[in-house]
Protein backbone atom coordinates (compact mmCIF):
# COMPACT_ATOMS: atom_id res chain seq x y z
CA UNK A 1 0.00 0.00 0.00
CA UNK A 2 2.89 2.37 0.74
CA UNK A 3 5.28 0.82 -1.82
CA UNK A 4 4.47 1.82 -5.40
CA UNK A 5 7.52 -0.16 -6.57
CA UNK A 6 5.86 -3.42 -5.43
CA UNK A 7 2.87 -5.20 -6.98
CA UNK A 8 1.29 -5.62 -3.56
CA UNK A 9 -2.20 -4.11 -3.79
CA UNK A 10 -5.49 -5.95 -4.31
CA UNK A 11 -6.25 -4.44 -7.75
CA UNK A 12 -9.94 -4.79 -6.88
CA UNK A 13 -10.78 -1.18 -7.80
CA UNK A 14 -11.63 -2.08 -11.41
CA UNK A 15 -14.03 -4.96 -10.58
CA UNK A 16 -15.64 -2.74 -7.93
CA UNK A 17 -16.10 0.13 -10.40
CA UNK A 18 -17.89 -2.06 -12.95
CA UNK A 19 -19.98 -3.97 -10.42
CA UNK A 20 -18.25 -7.29 -11.04
CA UNK A 21 -18.01 -7.77 -7.30
CA UNK A 22 -19.94 -6.22 -4.42
CA UNK A 23 -18.15 -4.57 -1.47
CA UNK A 24 -20.11 -6.82 0.88
CA UNK A 25 -18.63 -9.85 -0.83
CA UNK A 26 -15.15 -8.52 -0.14
CA UNK A 27 -16.09 -7.81 3.48
CA UNK A 28 -17.37 -11.37 3.88
CA UNK A 29 -14.19 -12.79 2.33
CA UNK A 30 -12.03 -10.73 4.68
CA UNK A 31 -14.06 -11.80 7.71
CA UNK A 32 -13.72 -15.49 6.83
CA UNK A 33 -10.02 -15.30 5.99
CA UNK A 34 -7.49 -16.67 8.52
CA UNK A 35 -5.77 -13.26 8.53
CA UNK A 36 -9.02 -11.32 8.65
CA UNK A 37 -8.20 -9.80 12.04
CA UNK A 38 -4.78 -8.44 11.14
CA UNK A 39 -4.00 -4.75 10.83
CA UNK A 40 -3.67 -5.09 7.06
CA UNK A 41 -7.17 -6.54 6.80
CA UNK A 42 -8.50 -3.72 8.99
CA UNK A 43 -6.97 -1.14 6.64
CA UNK A 44 -8.53 -2.88 3.62
CA UNK A 45 -11.97 -2.75 5.27
CA UNK A 46 -11.45 0.93 6.09
CA UNK A 47 -10.67 1.70 2.45
CA UNK A 48 -13.94 0.03 1.40
CA UNK A 49 -15.77 2.16 3.96
CA UNK A 50 -14.17 5.35 2.59
CA UNK A 51 -15.25 4.32 -0.91
CA UNK A 52 -18.87 4.13 0.24
CA UNK A 53 -18.54 7.42 2.09
CA UNK A 54 -17.37 9.29 -1.01
CA UNK A 55 -20.23 7.81 -3.03
CA UNK A 56 -22.68 8.99 -0.36
CA UNK A 57 -21.25 12.51 -0.46
CA UNK A 58 -21.63 12.61 -4.24
CA UNK A 59 -25.22 11.36 -3.99
CA UNK A 60 -26.22 14.11 -1.56
CA UNK A 61 -24.03 16.83 -3.10
CA UNK A 62 -23.63 16.18 -6.85
CA UNK A 63 -22.16 19.65 -7.24
CA UNK A 64 -19.15 18.52 -5.18
CA UNK A 65 -17.89 16.43 -8.11
CA UNK A 66 -16.25 19.44 -9.75
CA UNK A 67 -16.66 22.23 -7.21
CA UNK A 68 -15.22 22.90 -3.77
CA UNK A 69 -17.59 22.25 -0.89
CA UNK A 70 -16.14 25.21 0.99
CA UNK A 71 -17.03 28.45 -0.87
CA UNK A 72 -13.91 30.27 0.30
CA UNK A 73 -11.74 27.84 -1.66
CA UNK A 74 -13.13 29.20 -4.94
CA UNK A 75 -11.08 32.34 -4.28
CA UNK A 76 -7.77 30.49 -4.40
CA UNK A 77 -5.48 31.70 -7.17
CA UNK A 78 -4.05 29.29 -9.75
CA UNK A 79 -1.43 29.66 -12.48
CA UNK A 80 -2.27 29.68 -16.16
CA UNK A 81 -0.77 30.79 -19.42
CA UNK A 82 1.58 29.28 -22.02
CA UNK A 83 4.28 28.32 -19.52
CA UNK A 84 1.78 26.59 -17.25
CA UNK A 85 0.24 24.83 -20.26
CA UNK A 86 3.67 23.47 -21.16
CA UNK A 87 4.34 22.22 -17.66
CA UNK A 88 0.91 20.57 -17.39
CA UNK A 89 1.52 18.80 -20.69
CA UNK A 90 4.95 17.65 -19.50
CA UNK A 91 3.37 16.16 -16.38
CA UNK A 92 0.76 14.31 -18.43
CA UNK A 93 3.46 12.75 -20.58
CA UNK A 94 5.77 11.95 -17.65
CA UNK A 95 8.45 14.49 -18.59
CA UNK A 96 8.74 16.59 -15.42
CA UNK A 97 12.15 15.33 -14.33
CA UNK A 98 10.75 14.09 -11.01
CA UNK A 99 11.30 10.31 -11.20
CA UNK A 100 8.37 9.27 -9.03
CA UNK A 101 5.92 11.61 -10.80
CA UNK A 102 7.08 10.62 -14.27
CA UNK A 103 6.91 6.90 -13.54
CA UNK A 104 3.35 7.21 -12.25
CA UNK A 105 2.08 9.31 -15.15
CA UNK A 106 3.58 6.99 -17.77
CA UNK A 107 2.09 3.99 -16.00
CA UNK A 108 -1.30 5.73 -16.16
CA UNK A 109 -1.01 6.25 -19.93
CA UNK A 110 0.26 2.73 -20.60
CA UNK A 111 -1.86 0.62 -18.20
CA UNK A 112 -4.86 2.77 -17.31
CA UNK A 113 -3.98 2.27 -13.67
CA UNK A 114 -1.72 3.82 -11.05
CA UNK A 115 -0.72 2.93 -7.52
CA UNK A 116 -2.66 4.83 -4.86
CA UNK A 117 0.42 6.59 -3.49
CA UNK A 118 1.41 7.69 -6.98
CA UNK A 119 -2.06 9.12 -7.52
CA UNK A 120 -1.59 11.22 -4.39
CA UNK A 121 1.91 12.28 -5.36
CA UNK A 122 1.06 13.27 -8.93
CA UNK A 123 -2.06 15.11 -7.75
CA UNK A 124 -0.03 16.97 -5.13
CA UNK A 125 2.55 17.86 -7.76
CA UNK A 126 -0.05 19.44 -10.04
CA UNK A 127 -1.78 21.50 -7.37
CA UNK A 128 1.01 22.41 -4.95
CA UNK A 129 4.00 22.66 -7.26
CA UNK A 130 2.47 23.71 -10.58
CA UNK A 131 -0.36 25.63 -8.88
CA UNK A 132 -2.93 24.28 -11.34
CA UNK A 133 -6.65 24.00 -10.59
CA UNK A 134 -7.33 20.46 -9.31
CA UNK A 135 -10.23 19.48 -11.69
CA UNK A 136 -7.79 19.72 -14.61
CA UNK A 137 -5.90 16.77 -13.19
CA UNK A 138 -9.03 14.98 -12.01
CA UNK A 139 -10.45 15.04 -15.54
CA UNK A 140 -7.19 13.61 -16.95
CA UNK A 141 -7.35 10.79 -14.42
CA UNK A 142 -10.95 9.94 -15.34
CA UNK A 143 -10.08 9.93 -19.04
CA UNK A 144 -7.41 7.26 -18.53
CA UNK A 145 -8.10 5.26 -15.36
CA UNK A 146 -9.84 1.94 -15.90
CA UNK A 147 -11.12 2.23 -12.32
CA UNK A 148 -12.04 5.91 -12.82
CA UNK A 149 -14.91 6.29 -10.37
CA UNK A 150 -15.90 9.94 -10.08
CA UNK A 151 -16.80 9.74 -6.38
CA UNK A 152 -13.50 8.19 -5.27
CA UNK A 153 -11.40 10.06 -7.82
CA UNK A 154 -12.73 13.55 -7.12
CA UNK A 155 -13.37 13.22 -3.39
CA UNK A 156 -11.04 10.59 -2.01
CA UNK A 157 -7.62 10.44 -0.51
CA UNK A 158 -6.45 8.59 -3.62
CA UNK A 159 -7.96 11.32 -5.76
CA UNK A 160 -7.87 15.08 -5.60
CA UNK A 161 -9.41 16.45 -2.39
CA UNK A 162 -6.55 15.79 0.01
CA UNK A 163 -3.65 16.47 -2.38
CA UNK A 164 -5.35 19.71 -3.46
CA UNK A 165 -6.05 20.59 0.20
CA UNK A 166 -9.79 20.67 -0.38
CA UNK A 167 -10.69 17.64 1.80
CA UNK A 168 -14.14 16.60 2.91
CA UNK A 169 -12.83 16.49 6.47
CA UNK A 170 -9.83 18.07 8.14
CA UNK A 171 -8.88 15.24 10.45
CA UNK A 172 -8.47 11.50 10.36
CA UNK A 173 -7.68 9.65 7.18
CA UNK A 174 -7.82 12.63 4.82
CA UNK A 175 -5.32 14.56 6.91
CA UNK A 176 -3.05 11.54 7.11
CA UNK A 177 -3.02 10.99 3.38
CA UNK A 178 -2.38 14.68 2.73
CA UNK A 179 0.50 14.55 5.19
CA UNK A 180 1.89 11.38 3.57
CA UNK A 181 1.81 13.00 0.15
CA UNK A 182 4.02 15.77 1.47
CA UNK A 183 4.52 19.26 0.08
CA UNK A 184 6.41 17.98 -2.97
CA UNK A 185 6.55 14.60 -4.67
CA UNK A 186 10.13 14.01 -3.56
CA UNK A 187 8.93 14.21 0.05
CA UNK A 188 7.11 10.90 -0.39
CA UNK A 189 9.22 8.08 1.00
CA UNK A 190 8.72 4.40 1.65
CA UNK A 191 10.51 1.57 3.31
CA UNK A 192 13.64 0.77 1.33
CA UNK A 193 13.82 4.26 -0.15
CA UNK A 194 11.93 3.57 -3.38
CA UNK A 195 12.04 6.31 -5.99
CA UNK A 196 10.01 4.98 -8.88
CA UNK A 197 8.49 1.84 -10.27
CA UNK A 198 11.18 -0.35 -11.90
CA UNK A 199 8.71 -1.13 -14.69
CA UNK A 200 8.24 2.53 -15.54
CA UNK A 201 11.69 4.09 -14.91
CA UNK A 202 11.84 7.86 -14.96
CA UNK A 203 13.74 9.60 -17.72
CA UNK A 204 15.35 12.97 -17.85
CA UNK A 205 13.21 15.86 -19.02
CA UNK A 206 13.99 17.44 -22.38
CA UNK A 207 11.88 20.56 -21.78
CA UNK A 208 13.60 23.74 -22.80
CA UNK A 209 13.89 26.51 -20.29
CA UNK A 210 13.97 24.15 -17.30
CA UNK A 211 16.96 23.95 -15.00
CA UNK A 212 17.95 21.16 -12.68
CA UNK A 213 17.92 21.42 -8.92
CA UNK A 214 19.36 18.20 -7.56
CA UNK A 215 17.45 15.29 -9.11
CA UNK A 216 14.43 17.33 -10.22
CA UNK A 217 14.06 20.23 -12.56
CA UNK A 218 13.24 23.73 -11.34
CA UNK A 219 9.72 24.35 -12.62
CA UNK A 220 9.35 27.82 -11.13
CA UNK A 221 10.96 29.62 -14.03
CA UNK A 222 8.93 31.15 -16.84
CA UNK A 223 5.99 33.48 -17.03
CA UNK A 224 2.40 32.72 -16.11
CA UNK A 225 -0.81 34.48 -15.30
CA UNK A 226 -3.12 33.89 -12.38
CA UNK A 227 -6.79 32.93 -12.24
CA UNK A 228 -9.23 31.65 -9.67
CA UNK A 229 -11.08 28.36 -9.61
CA UNK A 230 -14.50 30.03 -9.77
CA UNK A 231 -16.17 29.68 -13.13
CA UNK A 232 -14.10 26.75 -14.46
CA UNK A 233 -16.38 23.75 -13.96
CA UNK A 234 -15.68 21.61 -17.04
CA UNK A 235 -11.97 21.01 -17.52
CA UNK A 236 -11.06 19.53 -20.85
CA UNK A 237 -8.41 16.88 -21.22
CA UNK A 238 -6.33 19.42 -23.07
CA UNK A 239 -5.46 22.17 -20.61
CA UNK A 240 -4.54 24.67 -23.28
CA UNK A 241 -6.78 25.96 -25.99
CA UNK A 242 -5.17 23.65 -28.52
CA UNK A 243 -6.37 20.39 -29.93
CA UNK A 244 -8.06 18.06 -27.46
CA UNK A 245 -6.37 14.77 -26.57
CA UNK A 246 -9.66 12.97 -25.85
CA UNK A 247 -10.77 9.93 -27.73
CA UNK A 248 -14.32 9.83 -29.12
CA UNK A 249 -15.69 7.79 -26.21
CA UNK A 250 -14.13 10.07 -23.61
CA UNK A 251 -15.33 13.12 -25.54
CA UNK A 252 -18.90 11.82 -25.62
CA UNK A 253 -18.75 10.95 -21.94
CA UNK A 254 -17.46 14.42 -21.09
CA UNK A 255 -20.18 16.02 -23.20
CA UNK A 256 -22.99 14.04 -21.55
CA UNK A 257 -21.47 14.74 -18.15
CA UNK A 258 -21.38 18.48 -18.81
CA UNK A 259 -24.77 18.67 -20.52
CA UNK A 260 -26.89 16.36 -18.35
CA UNK A 261 -25.07 15.46 -15.12
CA UNK A 262 -23.05 18.22 -13.43
CA UNK A 263 -25.09 21.28 -12.41
CA UNK A 264 -23.58 24.69 -12.99
CA UNK A 265 -23.09 26.55 -9.72
CA UNK A 266 -25.05 29.67 -8.86
CA UNK A 267 -28.64 28.45 -9.27
CA UNK A 268 -31.19 30.84 -7.73
CA UNK A 269 -34.27 29.51 -5.89
CA UNK A 270 -37.63 31.27 -5.71
CA UNK A 271 -38.45 33.18 -2.50
CA UNK A 272 -41.33 31.65 -0.45
CA UNK A 273 -43.98 34.08 -1.70
CA UNK A 274 -43.15 33.54 -5.36
CA UNK A 275 -43.04 29.77 -4.89
CA UNK A 276 -46.59 29.66 -3.48
CA UNK A 277 -48.02 31.72 -6.32
CA UNK A 278 -46.11 29.67 -8.87
CA UNK A 279 -47.52 26.38 -7.55
CA UNK A 280 -51.11 27.60 -7.77
CA UNK A 281 -50.69 28.93 -11.30
CA UNK A 282 -48.86 25.86 -12.66
CA UNK A 283 -51.49 23.53 -11.17
CA UNK A 284 -54.35 25.26 -12.96
CA UNK A 285 -52.34 25.53 -16.17
CA UNK A 286 -51.53 21.82 -16.18
CA UNK A 287 -55.18 20.81 -16.04
CA UNK A 288 -56.27 23.23 -18.76
CA UNK A 289 -53.33 22.40 -21.00
CA UNK A 290 -53.86 18.64 -20.81
CA UNK A 291 -57.50 19.03 -21.86
CA UNK A 292 -56.66 21.33 -24.80
CA UNK A 293 -53.84 19.03 -25.96
CA UNK A 294 -56.05 15.93 -25.94
CA UNK A 295 -58.67 17.81 -27.95
CA UNK A 296 -56.13 19.13 -30.50
CA UNK A 297 -54.59 15.72 -31.16
CA UNK A 298 -57.99 14.17 -31.93
CA UNK A 299 -58.91 16.68 -34.64
CA UNK A 300 -58.99 15.16 -38.12
CA UNK A 301 -56.00 15.92 -40.38
CA UNK A 302 -56.61 18.88 -42.69
CA UNK A 303 -59.24 20.46 -40.44
CA UNK A 304 -58.44 24.20 -39.95
CA UNK A 305 -59.60 23.81 -36.36
CA UNK A 306 -56.34 21.96 -35.65
CA UNK A 307 -54.34 25.16 -36.06
CA UNK A 308 -56.64 27.08 -33.73
CA UNK A 309 -56.49 24.36 -31.08
CA UNK A 310 -52.70 24.04 -31.13
CA UNK A 311 -52.22 27.81 -30.98
CA UNK A 312 -54.59 27.86 -28.03
CA UNK A 313 -52.49 25.16 -26.37
CA UNK A 314 -49.30 27.17 -26.85
CA UNK A 315 -51.05 30.19 -25.36
CA UNK A 316 -52.08 28.17 -22.29
CA UNK A 317 -48.55 26.90 -21.60
CA UNK A 318 -46.92 30.27 -22.24
CA UNK A 319 -49.44 32.29 -20.23
CA UNK A 320 -49.17 29.91 -17.28
CA UNK A 321 -45.39 30.09 -17.34
CA UNK A 322 -45.25 33.89 -17.52
CA UNK A 323 -47.93 34.43 -14.88
CA UNK A 324 -46.27 32.01 -12.45
CA UNK A 325 -43.21 34.18 -11.87
CA UNK A 326 -39.76 35.04 -13.25
CA UNK A 327 -38.00 32.55 -15.54
CA UNK A 328 -34.23 32.33 -16.02
CA UNK A 329 -32.25 31.53 -19.14
CA UNK A 330 -29.54 29.56 -17.34
CA UNK A 331 -25.90 28.89 -18.15
CA UNK A 332 -24.03 25.81 -19.32
CA UNK A 333 -20.53 24.40 -19.04
CA UNK A 334 -18.13 25.37 -21.80
CA UNK A 335 -15.84 23.07 -23.75
CA UNK A 336 -12.70 24.94 -22.69
CA UNK A 337 -13.65 24.98 -19.01
CA UNK A 338 -13.96 28.76 -18.88
CA UNK A 339 -16.74 30.82 -17.31
CA UNK A 340 -20.16 29.21 -17.96
CA UNK A 341 -21.98 30.67 -20.96
CA UNK A 342 -25.35 30.40 -22.64
CA UNK A 343 -25.87 26.74 -23.63
CA UNK A 344 -26.57 27.33 -27.32
CA UNK A 345 -24.08 25.09 -29.15
CA UNK A 346 -24.30 22.43 -26.46
CA UNK A 347 -28.10 22.31 -26.79
CA UNK A 348 -28.00 22.15 -30.58
CA UNK A 349 -25.66 19.17 -30.31
CA UNK A 350 -27.82 17.50 -27.67
CA UNK A 351 -30.98 17.98 -29.73
CA UNK A 352 -29.22 16.58 -32.81
CA UNK A 353 -28.11 13.49 -30.89
CA UNK A 354 -31.65 12.96 -29.65
CA UNK A 355 -32.99 13.39 -33.19
CA UNK A 356 -30.52 10.84 -34.57
CA UNK A 357 -31.62 8.27 -31.98
CA UNK A 358 -35.30 8.76 -32.83
CA UNK A 359 -34.73 8.59 -36.58
CA UNK A 360 -32.79 5.36 -36.14
CA UNK A 361 -35.71 3.99 -34.13
CA UNK A 362 -38.10 5.10 -36.89
CA UNK A 363 -36.48 2.60 -39.24
CA UNK A 364 -37.69 -0.14 -36.89
CA UNK A 365 -41.13 1.39 -36.38
CA UNK A 366 -41.66 1.62 -40.14
CA UNK A 367 -41.46 -2.18 -40.44
CA UNK A 368 -44.15 -2.80 -37.82
CA UNK A 369 -47.63 -1.83 -39.07
CA UNK A 370 -49.20 -1.76 -35.61
CA UNK A 371 -46.65 0.88 -34.58
CA UNK A 372 -46.43 2.72 -37.87
CA UNK A 373 -50.14 3.42 -38.45
CA UNK A 374 -50.64 5.67 -35.37
CA UNK A 375 -47.49 7.60 -36.30
CA UNK A 376 -48.71 8.06 -39.88
CA UNK A 377 -52.04 9.35 -38.59
CA UNK A 378 -50.21 11.89 -36.43
CA UNK A 379 -48.02 13.04 -39.33
CA UNK A 380 -51.06 13.47 -41.59
CA UNK A 381 -51.53 16.91 -40.05
CA UNK A 382 -48.32 17.96 -41.84
CA UNK A 383 -49.05 15.96 -45.01
CA UNK A 384 -52.57 17.28 -45.57
CA UNK A 385 -52.10 20.72 -44.06
CA UNK A 386 -49.73 23.58 -44.74
CA UNK A 387 -46.21 22.50 -43.79
CA UNK A 388 -44.93 26.05 -43.09
CA UNK A 389 -47.90 26.69 -40.81
CA UNK A 390 -47.45 23.34 -39.02
CA UNK A 391 -43.73 24.07 -38.64
CA UNK A 392 -44.43 27.49 -37.12
CA UNK A 393 -46.97 25.97 -34.73
CA UNK A 394 -44.45 23.26 -33.79
CA UNK A 395 -41.90 25.93 -32.90
CA UNK A 396 -44.39 27.98 -30.88
CA UNK A 397 -45.60 24.92 -28.99
CA UNK A 398 -42.07 23.74 -28.33
CA UNK A 399 -41.10 27.08 -26.80
CA UNK A 400 -44.33 27.29 -24.78
CA UNK A 401 -44.01 23.73 -23.46
CA UNK A 402 -40.47 24.34 -22.23
CA UNK A 403 -41.43 27.65 -20.66
CA UNK A 404 -44.06 25.81 -18.68
CA UNK A 405 -42.68 22.33 -17.96
CA UNK A 406 -38.96 23.04 -17.57
CA UNK A 407 -39.50 26.63 -16.48
CA UNK A 408 -42.50 27.27 -14.26
CA UNK A 409 -43.42 23.70 -13.26
CA UNK A 410 -39.82 22.70 -12.55
CA UNK A 411 -39.26 25.76 -10.36
CA UNK A 412 -42.50 25.14 -8.45
CA UNK A 413 -41.57 21.64 -7.30
CA UNK A 414 -39.84 21.27 -3.92
CA UNK A 415 -37.98 18.06 -4.88
CA UNK A 416 -37.67 15.34 -7.53
CA UNK A 417 -38.33 17.96 -10.20
CA UNK A 418 -36.69 15.93 -12.98
CA UNK A 419 -38.87 12.87 -12.37
CA UNK A 420 -42.12 14.75 -11.74
CA UNK A 421 -41.87 17.06 -14.77
CA UNK A 422 -40.96 14.13 -17.01
CA UNK A 423 -43.92 12.04 -15.86
CA UNK A 424 -46.42 14.89 -16.11
CA UNK A 425 -45.15 15.89 -19.53
CA UNK A 426 -45.61 12.32 -20.77
CA UNK A 427 -49.06 12.04 -19.20
CA UNK A 428 -50.32 15.09 -21.07
CA UNK A 429 -49.89 13.15 -24.32
CA UNK A 430 -51.81 10.06 -23.19
CA UNK A 431 -55.03 11.56 -24.55
CA UNK A 432 -53.63 11.36 -28.08
CA UNK A 433 -54.01 7.58 -28.06
CA UNK A 434 -50.53 7.19 -29.66
CA UNK A 435 -48.22 5.11 -27.40
CA UNK A 436 -45.08 6.15 -29.29
CA UNK A 437 -45.93 9.81 -28.74
CA UNK A 438 -46.12 9.16 -25.01
CA UNK A 439 -42.75 7.39 -25.15
CA UNK A 440 -41.25 10.25 -27.16
CA UNK A 441 -42.58 12.80 -24.68
CA UNK A 442 -41.05 10.84 -21.81
CA UNK A 443 -37.64 10.66 -23.52
CA UNK A 444 -37.57 14.33 -24.54
CA UNK A 445 -38.95 15.37 -21.17
CA UNK A 446 -36.23 13.49 -19.32
CA UNK A 447 -33.40 14.92 -21.42
CA UNK A 448 -34.64 18.50 -21.18
CA UNK A 449 -35.38 18.15 -17.44
CA UNK A 450 -31.83 16.95 -16.81
CA UNK A 451 -30.58 19.86 -18.88
CA UNK A 452 -32.72 22.23 -16.83
CA UNK A 453 -31.17 20.84 -13.65
CA UNK A 454 -27.67 21.39 -15.02
CA UNK A 455 -28.12 24.87 -16.52
CA UNK A 456 -30.61 26.30 -14.03
CA UNK A 457 -32.71 27.83 -16.80
CA UNK A 458 -34.92 27.31 -19.85
CA UNK A 459 -32.71 28.37 -22.78
CA UNK A 460 -30.98 25.00 -23.11
CA UNK A 461 -34.18 22.92 -22.93
CA UNK A 462 -35.90 25.22 -25.47
CA UNK A 463 -33.09 24.86 -28.03
CA UNK A 464 -32.83 21.10 -27.50
CA UNK A 465 -36.60 20.66 -27.84
CA UNK A 466 -36.83 22.77 -31.01
CA UNK A 467 -33.88 21.01 -32.62
CA UNK A 468 -35.53 17.65 -31.99
CA UNK A 469 -39.15 18.58 -32.81
CA UNK A 470 -38.48 20.48 -36.05
CA UNK A 471 -36.09 17.77 -37.16
CA UNK A 472 -38.69 15.08 -36.52
CA UNK A 473 -41.36 17.03 -38.40
CA UNK A 474 -39.17 17.50 -41.47
CA UNK A 475 -37.18 14.24 -41.51
CA UNK A 476 -39.46 11.59 -40.03
CA UNK A 477 -41.88 11.33 -43.03
CA UNK A 478 -39.08 10.70 -45.60
CA UNK A 479 -37.40 8.22 -43.24
CA UNK A 480 -40.65 6.27 -42.90
CA UNK A 481 -41.13 6.40 -46.68
CA UNK A 482 -37.76 4.72 -47.17
CA UNK A 483 -39.20 1.48 -45.77
CA UNK A 484 -42.53 1.54 -47.55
Amino acid sequence: RDRPDLDATSRMSIPLKYGEIHPRTLLADVASHPEGRTSGAAVFVTELAWREFYADVLWHRPDSAWQDLRPELTRLAYDSGPETDRLVEARREGRTGYPLVDAGMRQLLAEGWMHNRLRMVTASFLTKDLHVWWPIGARHFLDHLLDGDIASNNHGCSGWRAPARTPLRTSGSSTRCARRAGSTPQATTCAGGCRSSPRWPARRSTNRGCTRTGMAMDIRGGSSTTMTSAGKPWPATSWSGGESMRGPVAELRAFVDAALVRPVSGAVADPPGTRTRRRVVVGLTLVIGAVVLAYALRIRPGDPLFYTATLALASVWAAGAVLSGPLRLGRGHTRRGSTPGRPVVQSLALGSLLLAVFLAGALVVARLPWLREPVDDLLDHARFGSLPVVLAITVLNGVAEELYFRGALYAALPSHAVAVTTILYALTTVGSGVPLLVLAAAAVGLVTALQRRVTGGILGPVITHLTWSTGMLLLLPPVLDLVR
